[in-house]
């Protein structure tokens, strides 16, 4: 019987993480020195998603992801993420998921459209903490129908979004 592709979408994330165990483990070739940097795994056009109750949760996609079997840390190039029932997507060219800790922090040109809304974030650098907390230091853009906010800094718990200094707000 042949396995279906959702079953392989939802399995190949904990290959990974089993395999980053077990890698980690492993002890270092003894040629390689203690200076050089710690092996990794080399993936191509990744992409994951997260079902929940029979409905996709989420999606991450990258165009190259380094595993680091090490530290369990997984850096993303090219990288979005989209929660389909809240009409969200991230975009941004390198993200660092730390799979231990579950966070993810993100840079390079940075943006959160929020569809629905017609609402869209943009900055250089985001990080996000498990339950949805997210924070950025840079300069930060928000812009929606009929406003533009811009400032330096924000930080997201739940609903509320504080842009933190410098901020500027036109409405029109």
């Amino acid at each position: 019987m042949r396995p279906s592709l959702l079953a392989l979408a939802l399995t190949l994330p904990l290959a990974l993480l089993a395999l980053a165990q077990a890698l980690r483990h492993t002890p270092s070739p003894p040629w390689q020195k203690a200076d050089n940097a710690s092996p990794f795994l080399r993936l191509q056009d990744v992409k994951i998603e997260n079902h929940q109750e029979g409905s996709l949760r989420w999606q991450a996609r990258a165009r190259k992801a380094l595993v680091h079997p090490q530290s369990l840390k997984a850096q993303l190039m090219d990288m979005e993420i989209s929660v389909p029932q809240e009409g969200l997507l991230l975009r941004a060219r390198e993200g660092l998921h730390d799979l231990q800790e579950g966070t993810l922090t993100t840079k390079g040109g940075v943006s959160i459209a929020a569809k629905g809304q017609g609402v869209r974030l943009q900055t250089s650098s985001l990080s996000i903490r498990p339950g949805g907390t997210a924070q950025a230091s840079s300069e930060v853009d928000i812009r929606g129908q009929g406003f533009r906010i811009q400032g330096r800094g924000f930080l997201r718990e739940g609903p509320v979004l504080k842009v933190l200094r410098d901020v500027k707000a036109v409405f029109y």
